[in-house]
């Protein structure tokens, strides 16, 4: 077997591995190539920073990388079964660790999956919060809006940091979404210059990023899904900072419930 980058590895080949390992997983997985593809796409996955497991030219295991300038964002990892047992990702991070130069490097995991957090526990990775994520029918009642509804391209300001109602994990984050930013939104809530709320979206994924708003949150939040037309839609919002109870309760409170909780985990390499 060799460990290798997968600079020269097709996405085909990639997804297929990624179809077995993660066949059975704990939560229901995308297998629609298309959209996997292009949620990989849109991530800024790097192949030349993420490494496989090759059995015979097959890839039996794999870590999928997203950098930033600092840090080293583990998307995905996974071995087949077949190969399961061999302490494959232990092998691709002892390799990656000598050869990549990012001091931090972070993931997420299944809080429920011991297995996996002992693992990265073992790897050096300690556990930093947990995020939540949510999933269900967007119902808002009706409401007036107190401000104008603009939409600009991807944008980040001062305003936007003060409103903000939860710490983005780094697939939402800025150092993350700045590396496409043709693939997202700003959409705004604004009154005589003011911003009342704002929500950072990706179409192509009918993904919310990052949210924030004045309060009381559902003043402001309340129109501006609506003008974003998200009112009735099936929505998942992904890796909520635990911490942000005022954003849990107004999702659940508009339909939404909990489904998975994840544990962030880092790595500071010395």
């Amino acid at each position: 077997m060799e460990i290798r980058t997968l600079t020269d590895t097709s996405w085909d080949t990639i997804y297929f591995s990624y179809g077995e390992a993660f066949e059975n997983y704990v939560i229901p997985m995308n297998f629609n190539k298309d959209s996997t593809l292009k949620r990989w796409e849109i991530s800024s996955i790097d192949l030349d920073l993420s490494y496989g497991v090759f059995d015979q030219e097959k890839l039996v295991a794999f870590v999928l990388h997203i950098p930033s300038e600092e840090e080293l964002y583990n998307l995905l990892v996974g071995v087949i079964p077949s190969h399961r047992g061999q302490h494959l990702i232990e092998k691709i991070y002892e390799k990656l660790e000598k050869e990549l130069p990012h001091k931090k490097s972070s993931l997420e995991v299944i809080r429920e999956n011991a297995k996996a957090v002992r693992l990265y526990e073992k790897l050096g990775f300690k556990i930093k919060r947990e995020l939540l994520s949510f999933k269900g029918v967007l119902q808002i009642p009706e409401t007036e809006s107190p401000g104008d509804y603009v939409i600009d391209p991807l944008n980040y300001s001062q305003e936007m940091s003060r409103l903000k109602l939860s710490s983005p994990a780094f697939e939402n984050s800025k150092a993350c979404l700045i590396q496409h930013p043709e693939f997202h939104e700003s959409h705004f809530l604004i009154k005589d210059e003011r911003m009342l709320a704002y929500i950072i979206f990706t179409p192509q994924l009918n993904a919310i990023r990052e949210i924030g708003s004045l309060i009381p949150i559902e003043k402001y939040l309340d129109p501006l899904l609506t003008k974003m037309r998200l009112n009735g839609e099936d929505l998942r919002i992904m890796n909520i900072d635990a911490e942000s109870e005022e954003l849990h309760g107004y999702l659940q409170k508009r339909g939404l419930e909990q489904f998975v909780t994840q544990l962030e985990m880092t790595k500071f390499r010395k």
